[in-house]
């Protein structure tokens, strides 16, 4: 089921999880610290940043593209207000998640949509007000080396979206007194 509710045992945080958990237990030498490094894009940047968290076993993040959501009111206007150079929305989760519920309804191009989608759970996401939300996560996050990085005419995700969450990491970093181990290459 594709985010029933983007929370709980359901979710894709839970499943990169499991993965971790799997790869600690498989991979593990008696002799030597076990070390995960995590590598995402799409839609699994924000679930595989909100599972890293609970292993200090994964000490590298590696992400391309994806979504960083937020429930910074003014980051989100920017965020949909923001326009390319032909005048059309630089950011396109809304109409993403609309897409998607439609392909769920009519059938879609590629694929006949996602089990279980709900579109309500789609804007709860995007607007921050999930476990998803890598600003929640910052403080963990911040000792954890990561690299981001995204693709200026990503026609989709506006990547200002990865530059504001690899500053906010930086500045945590900094005022607390730790060092920067986040960057950000678009």
């Amino acid at each position: 089921n594709f985010l029933p509710n983007a929370e709980g045992e359901l979710s894709v945080a839970e499943d990169i999880s499991a993965l971790i958990r799997f790869s600690l237990g498989k991979f593990r030498s008696d002799s030597a610290h076990s070390i995960v490094h995590v590598i995402a894009d799409c839609f699994g940047c924000s679930p595989s940043l909100a599972a890293s968290v609970r292993f200090d076993e994964v000490s590298k993040i590696f992400i391309y593209g994806g979504m960083t959501y937020t429930d910074n009111k003014q980051m989100n206007h920017k965020y949909k207000t923001a326009l390319n150079g032909e005048g059309l929305p630089r950011d396109k989760a809304d109409k993403l998640g609309e897409n998607l519920a439609r392909s769920l309804r009519e059938g879609g191009q590629f694929f006949n949509g996602y089990n279980g989608f709900c579109l309500d759970a789609w804007y709860k996401m995007i607007e921050g007000k999930t476990g998803l939300n890598r600003y929640k996560h910052i403080p963990e996050l911040a000792r954890k080396q990561i690299l981001a990085i995204h693709s200026e005419s990503d026609n989709l995700v506006f990547y200002e979206r990865v530059t504001d969450f690899v500053k906010a990491l930086r500045e945590y970093c900094i005022q607390s007194t730790l060092e920067p181990k986040a960057e950000a290459i678009i």
